[in-house]
């Protein structure tokens, strides 16, 4: 149910946002643009080979760990390497409330260094995907979100998601419950996002994900890093490997 849900939120928060171009011509767009620079040309090289631009050397630096006792994972479940990573784990003492089948609990929680996959896309592209919404956006998808669950929307691509929750056989009541407590962790993703100056053309860090989103020269990249319960200790190492990476050899 979660997945179908999740699907539906995904179609309705597009339609919504200011992102009104289709993938098409954003690829198109974004393939002239990303040979624009030498950065982008060494980056885009190591899209099938994010362990050699994060080797395990870097990532044990940036999260002051020995290399020896990381537990490496490249995950490539998904064909497309836009949606590859490379991450880089170690045990820690630290433990973080989440909750868990409606309760609060203390879980531990993993030092983690992770360089997530590049894409090409447009800077309008990358803006409007990584900034604070404003509260009446968010009120505005929520409401959206209701619609088209009432089967009300003019989207056609929203209305195949929902009648794929309909013949699960399950209730509207259900569908509004479960959508909108997905909807208010989307929500606060969404605000947690601050601009990072300085960085490439232009950088986010959203601060919920501890993760730094780059975009220079028509690509973009990803880096997660959560090794201290300060986030700002997060984003200052961040910002270095970010900084690091983009002085692509």
């Amino acid at each position: 149910m979660k997945k179908s849900i999740l699907s539906l939120l995904l179609t309705v928060s597009v339609s919504i946002t200011a992102c009104t171009k289709s993938e098409s011509a954003n690829s198109e767009s974004s393939s002239k643009n990303a040979i624009e620079g030498k950065t982008a040309s060494c980056l885009l090289a190591y899209k099938d080979r994010l362990n050699s631009l994060l080797p395990l050397e870097k990532a044990a630096a940036v999260a002051g760990k020995s290399k020896d006792q990381a537990k490496q994972n490249y995950n490539r479940v998904m064909k497309n390497s836009d949606y590859h990573s490379m991450q880089y784990s170690w045990k820690s003492g630290r433990k973080k409330t989440m909750s868990i089948l409606g309760s609060e609990r203390l879980v531990p929680v993993n030092d983690l260094v992770e360089l997530h996959g590049m894409k090409e896309v447009t800077l309008d592209y990358f803006k409007n995907s990584h900034r604070a919404p404003t509260e009446e956006q968010l009120a505005a998808s929520q409401k959206q979100l209701d619609k088209a669950i009432d089967g009300k929307s003019d989207n056609a691509k929203v209305n195949a998601e929902v009648k794929k929750l309909d013949e699960m056989r399950l209730s509207k009541e259900t569908q509004k419950s479960t959508a909108g407590s997905l909807n208010s962790v989307f929500a606060e993703v969404a605000r947690s996002y601050s601009d990072v100056p300085g960085l490439g053309q232009a950088a986010a860090w959203n601060s919920f994900e501890n993760r730094l989103y780059i975009f220079d020269k028509g690509v973009e990249l990803a880096i997660t890093v959560d090794v201290s319960s300060d986030g700002e200790v997060n984003k200052k190492k961040a910002i270095e490997l970010g900084t690091a990476l983009l002085d692509c050899k």
